[in-house]
């Protein structure tokens, strides 16, 4: 094991929950995609076989313009992305249905299960954002969406209001699904690499390897002169040299006690926030590679450790959404009072100085807040170059204890 270097990713079975879930939320995607081409079938069959082909042109248009949006939300699973999606969706199913109840209208008693595919596709938006537990929201706002626009398309076409079963048993599923998968990822701590127990152990091999390295010297040095001069002495041991045979037995013991475990234990607020983000970013599909591990047991003011961890869960997470990579390095090191968490990344990169006044991504996220903790903030970045930023804070002044 290399010293100070901790490789944090996502193994198979320790993290089946993780892979799980992100299974489920693809495979809710996929699904919501054979909805809208279902619905755009049915809306073309139905124009066919009636009077006026063309009927089916504007429904057709408003689920492809709702599949684009599906598209972007499976690249880019941000907020933006889902509001989207559950917009054009939601006047996509009021078009839709209106359309196949005017031609229709008998299918808002007997074809409810052929209206409401586009809102069992809304409820599929699933989770979006680092946690898992947020596609409660999200399904919940696609159902209530679904509904509300099947009620003003019945309203609308002067027929009963034909819900049907399939949106309420894919919402009910799929909040069982994501409740009981956010059990298991809540339940598993442990499984996730520990930083303090990985560098306590490279620490004590490491200590342990230059404990020997030091005693093979100092035996060398010192204790065989010592044997040499006991067995070439003839009665009495000259005192000057009884004087360094006990210097070298004081060395030796003092060796020994260094060697013995000590009940210090440093500060560990950093190193569980850094766990915590860890965390959900391997949830998202980010492999993290932390080396210098033992800085994260320095002491940080909460103003400090606050901005610390804000800031690099902000660059982390621009490297997920923004860099086109599934890999970053995090480098940490205490000296000169301070701490410096250096984030690189090798994916797309940009120019920093083309970044508008009004993105307050970087400035306030990460560099503004920084400088309100009294740190400073270097970024380096060029298109297709990737990125590097040098996060630095103070740390805390350590209280000396009582004598």
């Amino acid at each position: 094991m290399q010293a100070g270097r901790v490789r944090v990713a996502v193994p198979p079975r320790d993290f089946a929950a993780t892979v799980s879930a992100r299974s489920i939320v693809r495979a809710g995607w996929a699904i919501a995609a054979v909805y809208l081409l279902v619905a755009a079938l049915i809306a073309l069959d139905l124009a066919v076989a009636g009077s006026d082909p063309t009927g089916a042109i504007v429904p057709v248009l408003t689920l492809a313009a709702t599949a684009a949006t599906l598209f972007l939300l499976v690249l880019r699973p941000n907020r933006a992305a889902g509001s989207l999606f559950l917009g054009i969706g939601t006047v996509a199913n009021f078009v839709y249905q209106v359309s196949l109840l005017t031609a229709e209208p008998e299918l808002a008693t007997d074809g409810a299960y052929l209206l409401n595919r586009l809102s069992c596709a809304l409820v599929l938006v699933g989770p979006i954002g680092p946690r898992l537990i947020s596609g409660i929201r999200w399904c919940s706002a696609g159902f209530a969406l679904g509904a509300l626009s099947t009620v003003a398309a019945a309203l609308t076409a002067g027929t009963p209001i034909a819900f049907g079963n399939g949106p309420l048993l894919t919402w009910i599923l799929y909040l069982i699904i994501i409740v009981a998968l956010d059990r298991i990822r809540e339940s598993q701590p442990g499984r996730v690499p520990n930083l303090e127990e990985l560098e306590a152990e490279t620490a004590r091999l490491a200590g342990q390897r230059q404990l020997e390295e030091k005693a093979a010297a100092l035996v060398h040095d010192t204790v065989l002169n010592d044997l040499n001069a006991i067995a070439a002495s003839h009665g009495r041991l000259d005192p000057r040299a009884a004087d360094r045979i006990r210097s070298d037995l004081e060395a030796l013991a003092e060796a020994s006690i260094a060697s013995e475990p000590t009940d210090e234990h440093p500060s560990d607020g950093l190193r569980d926030e850094l766990l915590a983000v860890i965390r959900e970013l391997q949830w998202r599909g980010l492999t993290v590679d932390v080396t210098g591990g033992d800085a994260v047991h320095v002491p940080l003011t909460n103003d400090a450790l606050e901005a610390t961890v804000g800031a690099l869960t902000a660059c982390l997470d621009n490297v997920l959404k923004h860099a086109g990579v599934t890999e970053a390095q995090v480098y940490l090191e205490a000296n000169d009072g301070r701490l410096t968490v250096m984030v690189t990344d090798d994916g797309a990169g940009f120019d920093p100085h083309a970044i508008p006044a009004d993105r307050l991504g970087i400035r306030g996220s990460i560099i503004g807040r920084i400088e309100a903790a009294g740190g400073q903030v270097r970024l380096w970045s060029s298109p297709g170059s990737g990125t590097s930023v040098m996060i630095a804070v103070p740390l805390a002044e350590e209280r000396v204890p009582d004598a």
